[in-house]
């Protein structure tokens, strides 16, 4: 009968849980809390006017990403070193800089490619590539990056 109501109860104390705290209705204390907090991430500017709120991770989002960004052109540069019919060993070699802007939709809008390769199908086919990058959208101003294809490296 003892080991009966022992398991009893440690099946009671199992049941119940642990308990988290009140999930109720928050006090004008917490509410107070709350506010204190996020007046303390304010920082006022350098300029010692209007306060600024530290940036969100939202606001971080919205940016241009340029890990993402190094990550696609690194790959669009793999692909333009071997453009089929294109590349061959006597041809162009050295750096070819190409100059991207991104719109706000992550797509390339211009792109432009240094003089020696400009109008040559080795500069058409790395512009192909390189046009083809798609980034994060984003938001602000367009986003104009310049990038070295070596044409030298295997």
């Amino acid at each position: 009968m003892r080991k009966t109501a022992l398991v009893l109860l440690a099946a009671l104390a199992v049941a119940c849980g642990p308990s988290y705290g009140s999930q109720g209705v928050k006090s004008p204390d917490d509410l107070l809390e709350e506010q204190l907090a996020e007046d303390a991430k304010r920082q006022p500017k350098d300029d010692g006017s209007d306060y600024v709120m530290e940036e969100t991770d939202e606001d971080k989002r919205q940016q241009f990403d340029e890990r993402q960004a190094e990550l696609e052109l690194i790959r669009a540069a793999r692909s333009a070193k071997t453009c089929v019919g294109v590349v061959t060993a006597d041809g162009p070699r050295g750096k070819a800089k190409v100059t991207l802007t991104f719109a706000n939709s992550g797509n390339v809008k211009a792109s432009d490619i240094s003089s020696e390769f400009k109008d040559t199908p080795l500069g058409k086919c790395i512009l192909n590539a390189m046009a083809a990058v798609v980034v994060p959208p984003f938001v602000g101003a367009e986003h104009t990056l310049d990038w070295d294809v070596d044409l030298d490296e295997e």
